[in-house]
């Protein structure tokens, strides 16, 4: 058993930093700043003295970023849900390992006091 315990340990471990580095891309915890194609598009609007323009640059925008979230989000969903998963079995597998190695240390103590 105490075998069965460290290979799951190990392989959920494993796992769970796979799936860490292959989704940590692709979920955006804090938004993408990209500063040069702000500067682009405030340049566009300043340079603009046309309001449809700026609305058209508006619209095309958003119209961008919402295909976008929505691919990634989910696709997040999705990993974030295999991640905590794995998560959940990498805690309950260490409180097991913790468990494991406390009692055979305690075992330890208990006969060399004897």
């Amino acid at each position: 058993m105490k075998y069965i315990n460290y290979f799951l340990l190990f392989l959920s471990t494993i796992i769970s930093v796979f799936l860490f580095f292959v989704s940590a891309n692709q979920i955006e915890l804090v938004p993408n700043k990209n500063e040069s194609y702000k500067g682009e598009q405030i340049m566009l609007i300043e340079k603009s003295n046309d309001i449809q323009f700026v609305k058209n640059i508006a619209e095309t925008s958003i119209d961008k970023y919402d295909i976008m979230y929505n691919q990634l989000s989910d696709f997040a969903a999705k990993m974030n849900t295999w991640i905590i998963l794995l998560f959940i079995l990498q805690l309950a597998m260490g409180i097991l390992f913790f468990l494991q190695f406390r009692k055979n240390k305690i075992k330890n103590l208990k006969s060399m006091q004897d």
